[in-house]
């Protein structure tokens, strides 16, 4: 018979070779304890003060003048597989105020794309990777579009003006460029930040009583994805694409993308080949900045949360005409709310995009087991 308590006790007197518990650290610290692994922020901030030499608060003002925003958000699901590749479906919606109020809205999709992996490699790209790589280029697309097509107006992105290992015809520059010759103001917007440096600069901002913004360009472009200062005689990040935050961008060939031309891979309406080199684990190393953006955190309105902001423009003018056309939530554009409410997949989606496919493409619907819940039950 088997002994377990000394084989216990060996184990206990192991545990703090493999992660010291560094308990003792948390005598008087504040805690924000988790809920379901949902990301929570602190009422109020946390305990901090103001450490940064360059680190400085700006108050905004609301500037009248009459702009249209247009705000772009996009949703990606997992729809089927197959033997030999997986079925995406994704949704990209724009979103119109002016003057405080929203006007309209505009709904492209449901599409499918069809990623179907190479025979000559065993691994492909994570879903995730493909979800954001479907992403990302669809709405890099609508951008640009938008930018080149209107004239005056504030284009409204979810997420960071960084540049992305997924862009491929249509980038963050593009999108720039073509703001830039029509006068338009390009803001970028994140509901959070992985870069744990910034949580101190957060609190301060949220404890203000008026609209205000910081400028964390510099503390940006020293950081790690991780949130790490950067070691810069040692550079290496996996890269944050435009969806997150990051100043790392993978060499060309190097990181999960997606290989085109002559290996296969090709597009049409229906779907994408895909390939994905199983080695390649993107080491990414830093190049010099990827965009001209300044990073900021802002905070739009009195009683709004402070949020991560890219902006083009000088913040002032920009975020001081976004507060005065377009209505805020908590300090978050209604734009890109709608954007994002009107992009998200439903039931009643998922049960015509089956429908349309059986009825046009003459699959064979094969039963599917739920391993995980066979193994382990409802827990």
């Amino acid at each position: 018979m088997v002994d377990l308590s000394n084989m216990m006790e060996m184990i206990g007197k192991s545990l703090d070779s493999i992660l010291p518990s560094g308990l003792d650290m948390l005598n008087g610290k504040q805690v924000l304890f988790a809920n379901n692994n949902v990301i929570m922020k602190p009422i109020g901030g946390w305990d901090v003060t103001l450490t940064h030499n360059d680190a400085k608060i700006h108050r905004l003002e609301s500037i009248d003048i009459p702009a249209c925003v247009i705000a772009v958000d996009s949703s990606c699901i997992l729809v089927g597989e197959t033997i030999d590749g997986s079925i995406y479906s994704a949704k990209c919606s724009i979103a119109l105020s002016c003057n405080g109020e929203p006007i309209t809205h505009a709904l492209i999709g449901p599409l499918l794309f069809y990623i179907q992996y190479c025979s000559d490699y065993g691994k492909s790209m994570e879903i995730d990777g493909v979800k954001r790589m479907i992403r990302v280029r669809l709405e890099r697309l609508v951008q640009y579009e938008l930018a080149r097509a209107m004239r005056g107006i504030i284009l409204l992105v979810d997420g960071s003006l960084r540049h992305s290992i997924h862009e491929h015809l249509y980038t963050i520059h593009k999108v720039e460029d073509a703001c830039r010759t029509n006068d338009n103001m390009l803001i970028g917007l994140s509901k959070s930040t992985r870069l744990r440096y910034l949580e101190g600069m957060i609190s301060l901002l949220s404890r203000e009583m008026y609209p205000c913004y910081m400028d964390v360009t510099d503390m940006v472009d020293g950081v790690c994805c991780d949130g790490k200062m950067l070691d810069r005689s040692n550079e290496h990040c996996i890269d944050c694409d435009g969806k997150e935050e990051g100043i790392m961008v993978a060499e060309e060939g190097e990181g999960e993308g997606v290989r085109e031309g002559k290996d296969g891979c090709y597009s049409n309406t229906y779907g994408y080949n895909s390939c994905t080199d199983p080695g390649s684990k993107a080491k990414a190393r830093v190049r010099s900045r990827t965009t001209t953006a300044s990073s900021l955190l802002a905070k739009l309105a009195v009683n709004g949360l402070v949020l991560r902001a890219d902006v083009l423009d000088k913040p002032e003018t920009s975020l001081g005409m976004l507060m005065a056309n377009d209505a805020l939530h908590n300090g978050y554009p209604e734009s890109l709310r709608i954007a994002h409410h009107t992009s998200v997949f439903t039931h009643t989606d998922m049960l015509c995009i089956r429908g349309f496919m059986k009825s046009r493409f003459n699959i064979r619907e094969v039963d599917g087991d739920d391993v995980r819940r066979a193994l382990l039950g409802k827990i």
